[in-house]
């Protein structure tokens, strides 16, 4: 590494740690000390454990995660058969390929069968002592809920199993990821009260429970948006919390339970349908992808089935600083906030004042969505602000992405004015090199103006990345057709078509055009039915 490099790398560090909470900073010492001192993650399992009893609950929704048996499994695109005994910390696909071995949501695929679950269930807790993968608090919070809702499913409670539980929970309850707050530690909670619930562990559940109470607090945004503001990991989250909201015990823990989090699901709900497309589908916003979470549509119905009321009208989306506009067919959604928490921006992309576009129930124009989380140019790339429909400056980022999940220097947005037709922003994420961009959307009777004024730099460009469902037509003259839609733009010197990759899911990534607007200062761009 030449000394530039070097002392590039240096500076990224420094502008990324220098926004970390006290409280990060405190754990991120305390664990790496704890673990040269000592192992942090005990095992001590006992075998007369048992679940408490369950007073009732909705059959969990099954799912879909490709179940093939006999030691072959496909996580995120990719397949593969353990040609003896599973590999629990198997490296060769990716490490979120083995977290995903390690959550254990194939259990509850349809085609799982009981002796097949339990088979994998006591393969792993024998092999449990010399894994590592399996031991970190993201991948226990999971397994406890699917560990535990695959013996609802099949009505049995194995003593030995569920003793492993128990002590998965109490080592959980030892290595909390308070050194990365956010939804690792919602998840830590949600398990803790989930399984101290199931298990009949008062310590274990209010330990989550307080948890829990504290971080739905912090983390829960006035509109309902989690504060890392991905629409996939609302999905995931809410999918959690209704799980919880399921199980009922005779120890009444579930009373406690359903005060605290049904508020926030509707909450939460208000804000993802905000979100959710006439199709559907989110937006790929932020880390977001094809084929992880249980759609809207599906959430709805099992919160519907667990009783839960939903006000008819819904909230309005402030403090997360996207919006949603509707008129005429056009359904946009708006990027005009914040990437994140400045303490948390593992999930945040390059992304502010983007858009996407759907035309009734059509993908326009898209997110090119996230193929990946491992270091590389693929993922530098999908978190870039060129791969997403917003302006770029002298080639430069927004907020500098770098690695698979850190932020150096940020964009902070700021909406100038807004009503329920237009909305107008803008953001000092290119102040370091004395420029600045505002961009503004006005929505009228069949048509969309977007107005961007760029002061300062030397090369203006726009960008907007067409579904892959679509062929857009470039003509001469510098208009794009593109379904039943029109884009023209005022005040552009080139429009190029290009091609680019777009993310159908993790490692899966295909072919589609974008659209490179070259302008100077000042571009206006019209979206119109033709």
């Amino acid at each position: 590494m030449c000394e530039m490099d070097f002392l590039k790398k240096i500076r990224l560090y420094c502008d990324t740690l220098r926004h970390l909470t006290l409280r990060q900073l405190y754990y991120r010492v305390f664990y790496f000390i704890r673990g040269r001192i000592s192992s942090a993650i005990r095992y001590e399992l006992k075998t007369d454990s048992k679940i408490s009893g369950i007073d009732s609950f909705c059959a969990y929704p099954l799912k879909t995660v490709k179940w093939i048996g006999s030691r072959s499994f496909e996580f995120l695109n990719i397949g593969y058969v353990f040609p003896d005994r599973i590999d629990w910390d198997h490296d060769g696909l990716g490490k979120l390929w083995t977290y995903n071995l390690n959550y254990f949501e194939y259990l509850l695929d349809e085609n799982c069968t009981e002796e097949e679950a339990f088979d994998l269930m006591y393969e792993y807790m024998h092999a449990e002592p010399r894994l590592v993968i399996g031991k970190m608090p993201y991948p226990v919070s999971l397994r406890v809920f699917n560990w535990i809702k695959t013996m609802l499913r099949f009505r049995r409670f194995d003593p030995a199993l569920v003793g492993f539980i128990r002590c998965d929970l109490v080592n959980l309850s030892e290595n909390l990821e308070l050194h990365v707050l956010g939804n690792h530690l919602l998840e830590n909670a949600m398990a803790l009260s989930f399984g101290g619930m199931a298990v009949d562990d008062e310590r274990l559940f209010s330990i989550g429970y307080d948890l829990l109470e504290k971080e739905l607090k912090l983390q829960i945004l006035a509109d309902g948006c989690h504060i890392e503001r991905s629409p996939m990991y609302q999905q995931i989250l809410l999918e959690r919390m209704l799980d919880c909201l399921n199980l009922k015990t005779e120890n009444h823990k579930h009373v406690r339970l359903r005060r605290l989090l049904e508020p926030v699901v509707v909450r939460l709900f208000s804000w993802l349908q905000s979100m959710t497309f006439e199709n559907g589908q989110i937006p790929m916003m932020n880390d977001a992808s094809f084929g992880i979470s249980m759609s809207t549509t599906d959430l709805l119905e099992y919160a519907k089935r667990l009783g839960i009321q939903f006000p008819s009208n819904v909230a309005q989306m402030t403090d997360s600083g996207y919006r949603r506009y509707e008129r005429d067919g056009f359904q946009c959604i708006v990027d005009a906030g914040d990437v994140g928490p400045d303490y948390l921006l593992a999930h945040a992309h390059s992304d502010t004042l983007s858009f996407c576009l759907n035309w009734h129930e059509t993908p326009i124009v898209v997110d090119t969505g996230t193929s990946t989380y491992d270091a590389g140019p693929v993922r530098q790339t999908e978190r870039g602000t060129q791969a997403h429909n917003t302006v770029v400056v002298d080639g430069m980022e927004q907020s500098e992405v770098w690695d698979s999940f850190r932020v150096a220097r940020r964009a902070h947005a700021r909406i100038i004015s807004e009503s329920d037709s237009h909305i107008r922003a803008t953001h000092d994420g290119y102040r370091r090199i004395h420029v600045s961009h505002v961009r503004e959307f006005r929505f009228q009777d069949g048509s969309i103006l977007i107005h961007d004024e760029v002061k300062g730099g030397h090369r203006h460009t726009a960008y907007l990345h067409f579904s892959p469902d679509t062929v857009p037509v470039f003509s001469e003259d510098g208009s794009i057709v593109v379904e039943k839609l029109r884009f023209r733009f005022s005040g552009a010197s080139k429009v190029l078509r290009k091609q680019y990759l777009n993310a159908q899911g993790f490692n899966r990534r295909v072919e589609a055009f974008k659209a490179e607007i070259s302008f100077k200062g000042s571009l206006e761009t019209v979206i119109e039915r033709t």
